[in-house]
């Protein structure tokens, strides 16, 4: 009763009171006028307990009012929170996602840059070996051509003696070679014009 009392606004308090002052300045009077004003007609006295009990009900609904105000105070108070809680589970799940995509494409980023470099390594490799197959063919070509070249001065060449064959094959030739003639072979054993 006293926390409600506590809780009431001044208006009520104020109208209780004097409604309270109201009744007892009633009393009051009907005992001092005496006897014959003692009586109150009934129709008064019920009145003024109509009023009195139209009040109280009035403060009792307002009491009521109140505590349904407060109480929904309370709900939009939590429903508030549980909604901010909510978002903020979302904003919390969504930076989390994000983190996971960066992550992704940096892990992606630096595959990929490994892939090129490997790429670009054997590129790189492979460029060699086809420099160095192209200068060994360009050698074996140029080996190739030079004996082609001996060998064509070497058949357009005859020899009239071993003396100008030993100019150009201090060795002498096989009987295999295409400069090789019998008449430098003299004792017959393959080799023209040897030492």
């Amino acid at each position: 009763m006293v926390e409600k009392w506590r809780r009431m606004s001044k208006k009520k308090k104020w109208t209780i009171l004097g409604i309270i002052i109201f009744i007892i300045l009633a009393f009051s009077s009907c005992n001092a006028f005496g006897d014959d004003e003692n009586e109150i007609d009934t129709e008064e006295q019920e009145q003024l307990d109509a009023e009195k009990e139209t009040e109280e009900e009035r403060l009792k609904a307002e009491e009521e009012e109140k505590l349904k105000a407060e109480e929904e105070e309370k709900r939009r108070a939590e429903e508030e929170a549980q909604r901010q809680a909510e978002e903020e589970e979302q904003r919390k799940a969504a930076e989390a996602e994000a983190q996971r995509k960066a992550e992704e494409e940096e892990t992606q980023r630096k595959a990929a840059e490994a892939e090129a470099q490997r790429k670009a390594t054997e590129a790189e490799t492979q460029k060699k070996a086809a420099e160095a197959e192209a200068q060994s063919k360009a050698a074996a070509e140029a080996e190739a051509q030079r004996k082609a070249q001996q060998n064509q001065q070497s058949t357009s060449q005859s020899f009239q003696n071993c003396t100008e064959m030993r100019k150009v094959y201090p060795n002498g030739v096989n009987s295999s070679h295409p400069a090789y003639e019998s008449k430098h072979d003299r004792d017959d054993d393959g080799m023209a014009c040897e030492r």
